[in-house]
């Protein structure tokens, strides 16, 4: 994570009947207010996001007052 000065980094990964996860959720000492990074990892992820939507995925970058959250999703089929 950029602009990290004491961050954590939390990883998750599963899968449901009907889709698959991934999250990477970012947290801790962060050298940034969360918005601003939010908003700078948004921008500079819109040729994944292209490529996750190509896949007939979603990606979607949130944070709330301590987390920045990184996730993917995909439907799977048969």
């Amino acid at each position: 994570m950029p602009h990290a000065v004491q961050a954590r980094a939390h990883v998750r990964a599963w899968s449901e009947a009907d889709r698959i996860a991934v999250e990477l959720d970012f947290g801790g000492e962060l050298s940034k207010p969360i918005l601003w990074l939010a908003a700078e990892v948004e921008a500079k992820t819109k040729s994944l996001k292209n490529s996750v939507e190509a896949l007939g995925g979603t990606l979607n970058v949130h944070c709330n007052s301590e987390i920045l959250t990184v996730a993917a999703n995909f439907l799977s089929g048969d």
